[in-house]
């Protein structure tokens, strides 16, 4: 038999066991189980232990309402929680919790089966997307509700619970819930004072991020996480990066029009003048600095909170952050005169109502939109 390391199988002076994992051992008290001393027999109990009874558990005992029931009892944390905080927490928990998401209610769920596209997923369900009409109460209540479940996944991760079984991440914090509030769109103006402030200010990088949001609709995540040089060809094509339906995807688009004209001057003619130390490495969004030689990536907090300072200095209303510019851009694509469904090729949205089966979102159309736009500011 070939030798590999098993979960939870333990040897102590040549005798095997089977040795429950923490998480485990908290809700059944199950420590141990001697297997023998045979190698190969040992594994094999091991393996079937493992099986039968620590996986089947696994989706009881990981679920939302059991792990609030185990922090409850072990955690300083509920203890030392007012009465009413206790009752509004438990109000919030099972308010969310009891609402089904496709096959089962929310709190059901283990809290390692849930990625954060799916928790957006339902929370843009439960508010039906339409923020404009869905104001006030309902969207306040479930921002509350959610926030429940984000501190106590927080709890977990703190005292390092649950690692064992995959709980890395809380899926509650990773992309930000959005509130009732419209974003509000940044123009061209904006655009070219955040631009001007950034070559001032030596942050380049930062720079080609608002004009890649601007201009080629790439979301904040998929910037500064997915976006790689190699999916730049300049003065032909790129592939831009996008999660539709929990699936990552490359959209291309063409730089030049049938002509050869350039499609994106702004965005090639910027990237044309960066130092070639910051065409070094993977991706195409990282920070200046290096670590042992080797550019470091963007984290969400510390992307938004220089390009925050960016918009602070050019002082534009306090309402506009970085998706201001992503808004910006397509709303200025559409004042340009592109159609309902050149737009839509250009950035891949989809509605239903409005989207006909028979529109296909082709490289043409997604061409004649930028030419529009372009046609407009040689005007």
């Amino acid at each position: 038999m070939t030798y590999k390391k098993i979960p939870n199988l333990k040897e102590i002076n040549g005798r095997y066991y089977w040795r429950a994992s923490g998480w485990y051992r908290n809700f059944t008290n199950i420590t141990s189980k001697a297997l023998g001393v045979d190698k190969d027999k040992a594994i094999k109990k091991c393996l079937d232990i493992n099986k039968n009874t620590l996986l089947q558990n696994e989706l009881e005992f990981l679920s939302f309402e059991y792990v609030l029931e185990y922090c409850q009892s072990k955690f300083i944390w509920w203890a030392l929680k007012s009465d009413n905080r206790k009752k509004v927490f438990m109000s919030w928990f099972n308010y969310l919790g009891n609402k089904t998401f496709k096959d089962k209610p929310f709190k059901k769920y283990k809290i390692t089966e849930l990625k954060s596209d799916d928790v957006e997923e339902f929370y843009l369900k439960l508010t039906n997307v339409n923020y404009k009409e869905n104001t006030g109460n309902s969207l306040t209540s479930y921002k509350e509700a959610f926030d429940i479940y984000k501190e106590l996944i927080d709890q977990c991760l703190r005292v390092e619970l649950f690692v064992e079984s995959g709980l890395k991440i809380n899926p509650f914090k990773f992309k930000r819930i959005r509130s009732g509030k419209e974003t509000i769109h940044a123009n061209e103006e904006s655009l070219n004072l955040v631009i001007a402030e950034c070559i001032r200010q030596d942050k380049l990088i930062l720079g080609l991020a608002f004009l890649v949001t601007f201009y080629w609709n790439v979301r904040l995540i998929d910037i500064i996480t997915r976006f790689k040089w190699s999916m730049y060809k300049k003065n032909k094509s790129a592939s831009l990066p996008f999660n539709k339906n929990h699936k990552d995807i490359l959209q291309p688009i063409s730089l030049i029009d049938n002509d050869g004209n350039l499609l994106y001057p702004e965005i090639e003619n910027y990237i044309d003048k960066l130092p070639s130390q910051l065409k070094i490495g993977i991706f195409m969004i990282q920070q200046k600095g290096t670590r042992k030689g080797v550019r470091r990536p963007y984290t969400y907090k510390t992307f938004n909170s220089y390009t925050r300072e960016i918009i602070k200095d050019v002082n534009l209303p306090k309402e506009i952050t970085f998706a201001s510019f992503r808004h910006g851009g397509i709303t200025n694509l559409a004042e340009s005169g592109a159609s309902e469904s050149e737009i839509k090729a250009s950035t891949k949205h989809k509605n239903t109502q409005s989207l006909k089966p028979y529109i296909h979102q082709t490289a043409v159309l997604q061409i004649s939109g930028q030419q529009k736009r372009l046609a407009k500011k040689h005007k």
